[in-house]
């Protein structure tokens, strides 16, 4: 396991299954406010910027390095 991957909170198996989590959540924002328009766009970008810091605290974007 690369050192890039680990974090004293998640493995890599972890920080795949909550990063799928997550595309599947950013999917369901992005109908929500697009499609179904069933959101406002300020709960919509506050969501996308708080799954962006989660994403940066938890060094997500490593798992798509190799």
């Amino acid at each position: 396991m690369s050192h890039l991957y680990h974090s004293a909170l998640l493995d890599i198996d972890e920080k795949t299954m909550l990063k799928e989590s997550l595309v599947k959540y950013v999917s369901h924002l992005q109908k929500r406010y697009f499609k179904d328009k069933n959101i406002s766009e300020d709960f919509y970008h506050g969501q996308m910027d708080y799954i962006q810091s989660v994403v940066d605290k938890l060094h997500l974007n490593d798992l798509y390095k190799q």
